[in-house]
């Protein structure tokens, strides 16, 4: 499967995606944000609930 959070450079990127993409997008980083985490410690669960209130806006 293709990565989309490596196509994603502005808003207009994210106004192209349908519903599954967004979906897609939300889960590519929750893994992103948890690898950076736990590799470097911080608050998790701000950042996770940051993820969809961003991609709802």
């Amino acid at each position: 499967m293709d990565r989309l959070l490596e196509h994603i450079n502005d808003p207009a990127d994210l106004r192209r995606l349908d519903g599954d993409q967004l979906e897609q997008l939300a889960r590519e980083l929750r893994e992103f944000i948890i690898s950076s985490v736990s590799r470097t410690g911080g608050h998790l669960s701000s950042n996770l609930g940051t993820v969809e209130l961003t991609i709802a806006l």
